[in-house]
This record gives structure tokens, C-alpha cells and sequence, in this order.
């Protein structure tokens, strides 16, 4: 089973794409991030201030993922 990418806000820009499906599930986020940024370098710009979201709770580098997984990345986001 496919995981599912989703990119919010500036990051769709520069990932070119508002999803896309990643076919063998990474161990965790932080070899997510790498294979992410190898495919789409624009990425790696934000890698200091990304926020991770696993299956729609918040997730850190060393969070665990299992196939089927749906992860979306966002910038930071601030407001009142």
C-alpha cells in the first residue's frame, strides 16, 4: 500500500504538486524528508522549519511510518 504526500502553502510550489503517492514506505520521517528532497531540491530550502503531520496528528523526525500512511508537510504557520 502506497503512503500519501500531501504539501501545503509554499511547499506545493516547490515540490511542483499538492500530493503525490511514495510506493515503498521510508522507515521514518527523517528518511521521508531525504527521499523528498532528493526528488523535488526546491524542498530543502524550508528543511529547517518544516512542521510533519502523520495520519493528522504531529509528527517529528523520528516518528515511525507504516504503509498506507497519509504525511503532509507545511511551512510554519503563525497568526492571531
Amino acid at each position: 500500500m502506497a503512503m500519501r504526500v500531501l504539501y501545503f502553502h509554499t511547499l506545493r510550489q516547490a515540490a511542483g504538486c499538492d500530493a503525490e503517492e511514495i510506493a515503498e514506505t521510508p522507515p521514518d520521517v527523517a528518511a521521508l524528508l531525504e527521499l523528498l528532497f532528493e526528488r523535488h531540491p526546491d524542498l530543502r530550502a524550508h528543511e529547517g522549519s518544516l512542521l510533519v503531520a502523520r495520519n493528522h496528528e504531529w509528527a517529528d523526525r523520528s516518528q515511525m511510518l507504516d504503509p498506507g500512511d497519509e504525511v503532509a508537510l507545511m511551512p510554519p504557520v503563525s497568526g492571531g
